[in-house]
């Protein structure tokens, strides 16, 4: 595969990924997405979607996807901790619906669930996603060239425009020797996986 004839080369067919890959899809531009998973996996993580992001979420055009998918509100916020007598906690919740006008609340979703979803919309809008991509090497420049492998062949695309969303690995911006920034610490979370809740 040589060709220019994608506008924009999406490397990460997460969340992120697959929304933006959606949105320029559905706008007439054409979309390549790279993810290196051959399937999304569970890593003890699930998507929290804040009501602001759940209103985003529904100007996108998939809240839809992701609730069909399984996504379920959180209508209200209890802040139980340490120390905290159940009934204080209680009396200290937070309405989530309240938040934003016409949203209900929060939305759960796992992480796999949330990337199949976001994958097959992207799909249906037009992106081509491949899986289980392999040693993708970026260069920059006016037209910039992505090598990769897939399926024991190599491939080279010249976008217009190359999207790292690749996760907390930022291979693409290392290679392209972006400055980035991030945030400090500021919240620690912690969780678990749990079989056998769907009901």
């Amino acid at each position: 595969m040589h060709s220019s004839s994608y506008d924009v080369v999406v490397v990460g067919g997460g969340v992120a990924g697959s929304t933006l890959a959606i949105a320029l899809a559905r706008n007439d531009i054409s979309v390549l997405i790279l993810e290196k998973s051959i399937r999304h996996f569970d890593r003890v993580r699930g998507e929290f979607i804040v009501p602001w992001g759940v209103a985003e979420a529904g100007t996108l055009g998939i809240l839809d996807d992701l609730i069909a998918a399984g996504g379920s509100y959180t209508i209200r916020s209890v802040p139980y901790g340490d120390g905290v007598p159940a009934e204080i906690a209680r009396s200290r919740s937070t309405d989530m619906g309240a938040t934003i006008p016409g949203v209900k609340g929060a939305l759960n979703i796992g992480h796999p669930a949330a990337c199949e979803a976001l994958n097959a919309a992207a799909r249906r809008a037009g992106a081509r996603l491949l899986m289980g991509v392999s040693n993708i090497v970026v260069s920059g420049g006016s037209r910039p060239i992505v090598s990769f492998e897939h399926q024991s062949a190599n491939h080279e695309v010249s976008p217009r425009l190359v999207v790292g969303a690749d996760g907390r690995g930022l291979q693409v911006a290392k290679q392209l020797k972006v400055v980035y920034s991030s945030d400090p610490v500021h919240h620690l979370l912690s969780g678990m996986l749990v079989d056998g809740l769907d009901d």
